[in-house]
C-alpha cells in the first residue's frame, strides 16, 4: 500500500472546496424601534459599507384582533391608521440617518401581519443576501411565555443567512 508520501504532491495536500467569495448587495435590518435595534442596525451598517450594500429598514405591523362590534371596528381602524403613520415617520427617520450619518443607500418596507412570515417573503422580494436581526435574549419563563422569540422564528424560515444580534453581548464593532 503506497504511502502518502509515495503519492505525486498534489495528491498529498489535503482537498479544499474552492472558497466562494461573499457579495453583498442588500442587507435587511427588521425594525421595531426598541434598543436593541441599535446596536444590529450598526452591525448592519458596517456590514453594508465594506461590501457597498444597501440597507433596506423594515417594520411589521402586527394588527392586533378586535370584537365584532361596529365602533370598536371603527376605533380599532383610526388606531392602526395612526400607528401605521407613525412607524412610517420613524422609518423615514431612521432612513434619513443612515443615508446621512453611515453614508449608505437605504429603504424602507412597511408590512403588516405575521412578523416572521412578512420578514421572510420582504427578503425573498427583494433579493436579501443577508439579514441582520436583534434579539432581545430571553430566557426562561420569559421565553416560554413569549412562545418563541421572532428572531428564532425569521431564522427557521429566511430564504438567506442571517445575523443575530444580542444586545447583552460585546461588540465586535466600534
Amino acid at each position: 500500500m503506497p504511502t502518502t508520501t509515495d503519492l505525486p504532491k498534489a495528491e498529498q495536500e489535503p482537498r479544499r472546496e474552492p472558497v466562494t467569495p461573499i457579495h453583498l448587495q442588500r442587507v435587511l435590518v427588521p425594525v421595531d424601534f426598541t434598543p436593541q435595534n441599535r446596536k444590529a442596525l450598526r452591525y448592519a451598517e458596517r456590514l453594508a459599507k465594506n461590501f457597498g450594500a444597501e440597507i433596506v429598514l423594515v417594520h411589521v405591523f402586527n394588527t392586533p384582533v378586535v370584537g365584532y362590534e361596529p365602533m370598536m371596528m371603527d376605533a380599532a381602524v383610526t388606531e392602526r391608521e395612526i400607528a401605521m403613520e407613525e412607524a412610517e415617520a420613524q422609518l423615514e427617520l431612521m432612513r434619513e440617518r443612515v443615508q446621512k450619518e453611515a453614508g449608505l443607500n437605504a429603504t424602507t418596507r412597511l408590512f403588516e401581519g405575521a412578523v416572521a412570515e412578512q420578514i421572510r417573503e420582504c427578503a425573498e422580494q427583494i433579493g436579501a443576501d443577508l439579514i441582520v436581526v436583534p434579539t432581545h435574549g430571553r430566557t426562561g419563563l420569559a421565553h416560554a411565555l413569549h412562545l418563541g422569540s421572532t428572531a428564532e422564528r425569521i431564522v427557521r424560515y429566511a430564504p438567506c443567512p442571517i445575523l443575530v444580534v444580542r444586545d447583552v453581548e460585546h461588540d465586535f464593532i466600534d
